[in-house]
C-alpha cells in the first residue's frame, strides 16, 4: 500500500485545493511530485525519485499538465523524461486541483511515519527557544532512555497501548509517541516538572495537528502518563508519555496503470 502526504504548506486559505488522490503505477516505491500553477487555470506536475531531487528540481522522471478538476478528480498522464534514471511509462496521477494553489510538494511513500517523526523533531526544536514551553530541554529521537542531558524531550514510533483501551487504527493512521524525561534526583519538584512537560507536549500536539500540512489530523489518546524509568547506566527518572494518533485519510495507490491489484508488480514479467 502506498500513501500520499503533502509536505509543503498550502499557502493562504483562499479556496485553494490540491491533492494527489491516487498514483497509478506498477512500481511500489517512493515518489515525490511537485505541483506548480502555470496559469490561472492550469498546473504542471513533475515527478522525482526523492525529496532531495524534488527540492533541487533535478533528475526529473516524468511530467504532466492539467486544468482544474472541479468537484471530482482528473487523470494526468505522466510523460516519461528522455534519459530518466528509470522508466515510469504508463503512470497516471489522479489529482484534485482548484484555485490559485502555490507550489506544493507531495510525497507518495511507504514511509509516512519516518516523514512524520522528522517533521515533529524539527517542529519541537522551535519550542526549545527561549520563553517557549520546552526551553532548556534536550532532544532524543527513538526509544532509548536518556541517562544524561536531562531534562530531555523525545519522539518515537508507537509501541504502547493505553491501559484499558483497545485502539482501532485505520490503515492510514500511525501512532506517534512524545516523551519527556526528568531526573527524579534532580530536585524535589522533578515529578511536577515531568507533569508540566507532559502537559506541554499535549498542548503542542493539539496546536500542530497537521504538522504543517503533512497529516490530516492528530488525536491525543488520553492524558500524559507519568512513570518511573531506571536506565541501565543508573539513576532514576520520571517519564511522561504522550500517545498520539495521526491520521492520513483517503490516500491509497493502485498497483498498475490500469488500477488493478494483484498483477505481480513491475518485475513479474521477467519470471517464467
Amino acid at each position: 500500500m502506498r500513501y500520499g502526504a503533502r509536505v509543503a504548506p498550502p499557502g493562504p486559505l483562499s479556496g485553494c485545493d490540491f491533492a494527489v488522490v491516487q498514483l497509478k503505477t506498477d512500481r511500489w516505491r517512493e515518489f515525490w511530485l511537485v505541483s506548480k500553477l502555470a496559469a490561472p487555470d492550469s498546473w504542471t506536475l513533475d515527478l522525482y525519485q526523492s525529496e532531495a531531487d524534488a527540492i533541487a528540481g533535478v533528475r526529473k522522471l516524468a511530467a504532466g499538465a492539467h486544468g482544474p478538476s472541479g468537484a471530482g478528480v482528473i487523470d494526468v498522464a505522466m510523460v516519461p523524461e528522455v534519459g530518466a534514471l528509470f522508466s515510469v511509462a504508463g503512470m497516471v496521477a489522479q489529482v484534485r486541483a482548484n484555485g490559485a494553489t502555490p507550489d506544493i510538494r507531495v510525497a507518495w511513500t511507504h514511509n509516512l511515519l519516518g516523514l512524520l517523526i522528522a517533521r515533529v523533531v524539527a517542529l519541537l526544536a522551535q519550542y526549545r527557544d527561549p520563553y517557549e514551553m520546552l526551553e532548556r530541554t534536550n532532544p532524543i529521537v527513538g526509544h532509548q532512555v536518556p541517562i544524561a542531558l536531562l531534562p530531555a524531550i523525545g519522539v518515537s514510533s508507537g509501541s504502547v497501548t493505553l491501559e484499558g483501551q483497545v485502539q482501532q487504527f485505520d490503515e492510514h493512521d500511525v501512532q506517534l509517541e512524545l516523551h519527556a524525561w526528568v531526573s527524579r534526583l534532580d530536585n524535589e519538584n522533578a515529578y511536577l516538572d515531568a507533569v508540566r512537560l507532559g502537559s506541554a507536549l499535549i498542548s503542542i500536539a493539539e496546536e500542530q495537528r497537521t504538522w504543517g500540512g503533512l497529516a490530516a489530523d492528530t488525536q491525543v489518546l488520553g492524558p500524559a502518563m507519568i512513570g518511573e524509568e531506571r536506565p541501565e547506566g543508573g539513576g532514576l527518572l520520571y517519564h511522561a508519555l504522550v500517545v498520539c494518533r495521526v491520521r492520513f485519510p483517503d490516500m491509497v495507490g493502485s498497483r498498475s496503470a490500469a488500477g488493478e491489484y494483484g498483477d505481480g508488480g513491475v518485475y513479474a514479467e521477467s519470471l517464467t
